[in-house]
């Protein structure tokens, strides 16, 4: 055991070991900060009413808005370039402290205006006090580019953690003595200068100030389309958030933003642990085209097989979900949890063709999708949520996301070498078992009517993950779906990238 452990910290030189080693990190990074997440949620969900979270969502919208539109893109180009990257680290780092500064004083200056738009006038000191977090996040130190590019997660959980302790230890003490939502805001502001705090303890290089036109133009030429991305994203996901507060008020944002968290801690986890891993991982197999098919495909089949019972679970039990661990005062937000659930299956597998063509090099291919999501959004979320509050702005966000991400597929099927069908064997038995799944929670639920209470929810979660396992047994009896061939094959592949020995990247600090 001890020297398991010491394998998780020492440097390694094989790729195909970073990998792996980088994915085991990564899944503990994910489920360290999740399971923070929920305990400080709920605590917060009993301490707090659904206005003042709906206060503190108007901050963090507004902070997320400033900073994503002048989102620079250079890290995701530090990281997918091949050559060394010493020598733009400067450069890159300037630009980000100058962005930081600059939009920091801006959006404290626009806050009142900003908030007015939002009808939550009341929320202007929060969002001037959240916009000193947009200066200090400027002042990282950007050399931790090097925990991704070289899979170094290690470090990377160290970074990330730092954050999630002091916000959640820091924010449940606060909110106990203070009682309000600005507990909230100090304790994010104190957790992200100690995140600044170990960037510059978990790396040594210490980034100076200067700007070179020639090495920031050509960061820009790749990070435009990853700025556009992040634009157009930021877009997507928070388009439904504004026209919730627009049109039916703080309160509901509040609620709806507590399902949208809840939906995305449960169904689309898997996808940010190993979107993580993947882009990095693609860069380094950028030329290697042979192996493109079967780790794409194999990617998606173990995605699909853990993500879709998540959800196929928590959709019919999202009112017991809510009633036991949130309690009576959320209950309104039901129906838009279920819709925000299915649309979070959709993206766990989605989303994993995102980290391909940036890592390919083609990060305008994401781009274009995600424009062509926004204006389909846009186009559907504006009325269904007049008529139809937060259920038709979740509804919006399953529709249009469906029908932009199977074209997403096509695109991907035709770079990578494979077919619809492919894609549509790999998904097949996990959907249906999950179906299978849902189904007996359901037939469960109308025979006995349990009770809304942690034991019955404890069982019919066991109940759901029981049948679910079943079915994929029965599933590959009878119509031979591959599981331990699936499994099987992910393991020959890793023996197998432990074996072909890769060359250090140069440039390493």
């Amino acid at each position: 055991m001890l020297g398991k452990l010491r394998w998780l910290w020492r440097p390694e030189q094989n790729t195909g070991r970073r990998i792996l080693r980088a994915g085991l990190w990564i899944f503990i990074l994910r489920a360290s900060l999740r399971g923070f997440s929920a305990i400080k949620t709920i605590i917060l969900a009993r301490l707090l009413a659904p206005h003042d979270f709906g206060l503190f969502g108007v901050a963090l919208l507004l902070l997320a808005l400033v900073d994503v539109f002048t989102y620079t893109g250079f890290r995701n180009a530090l990281i997918q370039r091949q050559d060394d990257i010493k020598s733009h680290l400067d450069t890159a780092w300037t630009v980000e402290v100058i962005r930081g500064a600059v939009l920091g004083i801006a959006l404290a200056l626009a806050a009142p205006w900003v908030a007015a738009l939002l009808g939550a006038s009341e929320a202007t000191e929060l969002v001037r006090a959240m916009a000193l977090a947009l200066f200090l996040n400027g002042l990282v130190n950007i050399a931790i580019v090097y925990f991704d590019k070289e899979l170094e997660m290690q470090r990377r959980f160290l970074y990330e953690i730092s954050y999630s302790v002091v916000d959640v230890v820091l924010g449940i003490v606060l909110v106990l003595i203070m009682r309000n939502v600005w507990a909230l805001v100090i304790s994010s502001l104190a957790a992200t200068a100690v995140r600044v705090g170990a960037s510059y303890v978990l790396h040594p290089y210490r980034p100076r100030p200067r700007l070179e036109r020639e090495k920031a133009m050509a960061l820009f030429h790749f990070g435009k389309w990853v700025f556009a991305s992040y634009i157009l994203n930021y877009a997507v996901r928070n388009l439904s958030d504004v026209l919730v507060s627009r049109f039916a008020g703080v309160a509901a944002l509040g609620l709806y933003r507590m399902a949208h968290n809840l939906a995305e801690m449960a169904t689309t986890e898997l996808t940010v642990i190993t979107n993580q891993v993947l882009f990095p991982t693609w860069a380094m197999l950028q030329s290697r085209r042979e192996v493109w098919r079967p780790a794409f495909l194999r990617a998606l089949s173990i995605i699909a097989l853990l993500s879709f019972p998540i959800g196929a679970i928590l959709i019919p039990l999202a009112y017991d979900v809510t009633k036991v661990v949130l309690g009576d005062k959320w209950l309104p937000m039901v129906a838009a949890f279920q819709l925000l659930i299915a649309n979070g299956m959709i993206r766990s597998v989605s989303t994993t063709i995102g980290p391909f063509f940036m890592g390919m090099g083609r990060p305008e291919i994401g781009t274009k999708l995600m424009f062509a999501k926004l204006i389909l959004l846009a186009a559907m979320a504006i009325p269904m949520t007049i008529w139809w509050g937060m259920v038709g702005a979740a509804a919006a966000l399953l529709i249009s996301s469906s029908i932009v991400d199977v074209a997403g597929f096509v695109i991907a099927n035709r770079m990578v070498g494979t077919t619809s069908m492919d894609v549509v064997r790999v998904l097949l038995f996990p959907g249906l078992s999950a179906l299978a799944a849902a189904g007996a929670i359901v037939a469960l639920d109308i025979t006995f009517h349990p009770q809304a209470r942690l034991g019955e929810l404890v069982g019919m979660v066991a109940l759901g993950g029981f049948v679910y396992l079943l079915a994929l047994v029965v599933c590959w009896k009878v119509f031979h779906y591959n599981v331990g061939g699936l499994l099987g094959g992910a393991r020959r592949a890793a023996m197998a990238a432990r074996n072909a020995d890769v060359p250090e990247r140069e440039g390493r600090i």
